[in-house]
């Protein structure tokens, strides 16, 4: 929540239509669940398995997160290019998930 003296908060979220809350509402709940299953994995994963298998899920999911944004996501959002800014930090990550497979 935007918290700072002089800002509207309630008048700000009045303005916003039952489908762009819903849409905020999912949004924030996928990317949350994706963050806690990546953090899952980061920790308890790391310690039992060896680098390679590690960083080539890290790397795959990655693609799959950037192909759900392009392919899902983008075409039925109301801000598209919010999407593919999201999949190519996911293709950059992908990158660097590659990278230290090497």
């Amino acid at each position: 929540m935007i918290n700072y003296p002089g800002f509207d908060w309630a008048g700000y979220q009045a303005k916003w239509t039952a489908e762009s809350k819903s849409y905020l509402d999912t949004m924030t709940r996928f990317f949350g669940g994706a963050l806690l299953l990546a953090g899952a994995l980061q920790y308890y994963a790391k310690d039992v398995m060896a680098a390679k298998p590690y960083y080539a899920i890290l790397t795959v999911t990655q693609l799959v997160f950037a192909g759900l944004q392009i392919f899902f996501a983008a075409p039925t959002a109301a801000m598209p290019s919010v999407h593919y800014v999201y999949a190519g930090m996911n293709a950059v990550l992908a990158v660097a998930g590659a990278m230290a497979m090497i």
